[in-house]
Formats: C-alpha cells, sequence, structure tokens
C-alpha cells in the first residue's frame, strides 16, 4: 500500500503524458518484485512442510516396525 502511495504522489508531481513514463515501468517492476517474493517464500514454506510431513511419515512407520 505505501509503495502505491509513494507512485501516486510521485506522478502527481510529474506533467501528464499520453505515454507510459520510465517511473511507471519502475514503480511496476518493484511491485511485481515483491508479489512474487511473497508468492515464493508460500511456495517454498508449502513445500518445506510437505517435505517434514513425508519425513515423519517415515519415520513413524520405521519406528512401528521396531
Amino acid at each position: 500500500m505505501y509503495i502505491y502511495v509513494c507512485h501516486l504522489g510521485i506522478r502527481s508531481q510529474l506533467p501528464r503524458v499520453s505515454y507510459i513514463k520510465a517511473i511507471d515501468v519502475w514503480m511496476s517492476a518493484c511491485l511485481v518484485f515483491v508479489f512474487a517474493g511473497l508468492l515464493e517464500y508460500a511456495l517454498v514454506n508449502v513445500i518445506a512442510r510437505k517435505g517434514e510431513l513425508k519425513q515423519q511419515v517415515r519415520f513413524s512407520k520405521e519406528v512401528s516396525y521396531v
């Protein structure tokens, strides 16, 4: 939210033009990288938890055979 507010503040100080400005590209890329990082964190967390669950199941099966 803060990044978007900063973007609006910067855009209000620049002249209005019909083409895309470099600051628009920069801020859009920043937003994409932030959300991509959050998505990566969530995906790695889910994969790690599945790996821990498989390891716990394997360990409990080994213990039950003994």
